[in-house]
């Protein structure tokens, strides 16, 4: 087994670069640092979310060409695929953030079995 990772061009085989694998122990150590994150995003006021996910977008938006011409190189995409996808996360991240707090309130329904329903 190879201690590298290699992604290679599809359309010409080119070998782009390589990548040490990842340890047990570090791969352990990313899993609870992002478990970390997690617990303290939870807490974190909606609007703040809806902040950080709109500059998530914008920061798409800043580097597009840079990651449009990372999809095509190591996927093999069309460039203007590629560049569509970007555009679609970025509106993506302000779709979300612009409805999310609202999609994330809490929500009063009534149930067909005529009773209450409180969905938070």
């Amino acid at each position: 087994m190879s201690d590298q990772i290699k992604t290679i061009n599809p359309t010409t085989g080119t070998v782009l670069n390589s990548y040490p694998m990842m340890r047990d122990k570090d791969r352990d150590a990313a899993i609870e640092a992002c478990h970390a994150a997690y617990l303290d995003w939870r807490l974190q006021p909606l609007k703040t979310r809806a902040e950080i996910i709109k500059a998530i977008g914008q920061g798409l938006r800043d580097t597009a060409e840079e990651l449009a011409n990372l999809m095509t190189d190591e996927m093999g995409k069309l460039l203007s695929h590629s560049e569509q996808e970007v555009e679609l996360c970025a509106s993506i991240c302000d779709w979300t953030a612009e409805h999310g707090i609202g999609a994330l309130q809490p929500d009063d329904r009534d149930l067909p079995e005529g009773g209450q329903g409180h969905v938070v």
